[in-house]
This record gives C-alpha cells, structure tokens and sequence, in this order.
C-alpha cells in the first residue's frame, strides 16, 4: 500500500555498492525538510528526485518490513500542487486582498446587472453603484481611507 507526501527535497544523496553476492547496486536516498530518509533504488524515480532538490514535491511512499526492519521505499515522485490542498471544514480562509478583489469584482457585475444595459456605457455610474455595493458588504464608507494607528489618542 502506498501513501502519498507532500514534502520540501532537502538532500538527495546516490550511493553505489556491491552486494554480497557481487551484484552492484545504485540507491537514491531522498531526505525532506524533516529530516526524514526515503529510498529507491529504481534509477529513474531517483534520477527524477535529484531534479527536485530544494523544491516541494509529492511522494508515493510504501513500507516494507524485512528482517524485523521497516523501510520507506519511494515509489514515485513529481512535482507539488501549487497550493496544498485545504481539508474540508478546515476553516482556511481566501487571503484579505484576494477577498477583497473578489468582493470588487463580484459587485462591479452586480451593478451592471442591477442597472441594466443601457446604463453599461456610463462607467461613473456603474461605478459609483458598485462602490455602493462594496460598502454594503465591508459596512464602510466608499472612498474613505482605513484607519491608522491609533498614535494620537490621549489615553
């Protein structure tokens, strides 16, 4: 069975030997941002590895236990989603910013529908409609600068 990581390749080490009974033997050995070790010795997984040393990359991972021993053998490995997954309900939130342009977004739409089509020609218009829209949602005043600190209050 195997598991999938998401990890930061912080050191690819190749180690080359010969066994016992004579047969060489090559092993990739992949160590992510904690410090864990994952094996292979299939050349092109671990030729693969070596590309994504400081990058984050996603691992299929399988365990084999041998002579009392569990190992970690490295089945595949490729590049990371851009963004690591969000679990369900996990509460994440959008960033402040991308919200915000959203919310602009989603409210500029809004005002052309509201006003209509003949009205899409008028851009102070619409605009001003969507700002409205805007300080509906944030409950602040269009065109008003944000707070700053608050340095000047006497107490």
């Amino acid at each position: 069975m195997s598991i999938t990581r998401t990890v930061l390749v912080q050191k690819v080490e190749k180690r080359s030997g010969t066994s016992q009974s004579g047969k060489t033997w090559t092993r990739y050995d992949v160590t992510d941002g904690n410090g864990q070790t994952i094996s292979t010795f299939n050349a092109a997984i671990g030729e693969s590895a070596i590309s994504f040393h400081g990058k984050r990359a996603e691992l299929d991972v399988s365990t084999k236990e041998k002579n009392g021993r569990v190992d970690e053998l490295l089945d595949a490995i490729r590049p990371a989603p851009l963004e690591p997954e969000k679990p369900a309900g996990s509460g994440w939130r959008r960033d402040p910013g991308e919200a915000r342009l959203i919310v602009r977004q989603t409210a500029l739409k809004a005002a052309v529908q509201f006003l209509g089509p003949g009205t899409v020609d008028d851009v102070p218009v619409v605009k001003a409609v969507a700002e409205e829209f805007v300080e509906l949602i944030y409950d602040e005043p269009a065109g008003q600068p944000e707070p700053g600190p608050d340095d000047d209050v006497p107490f």
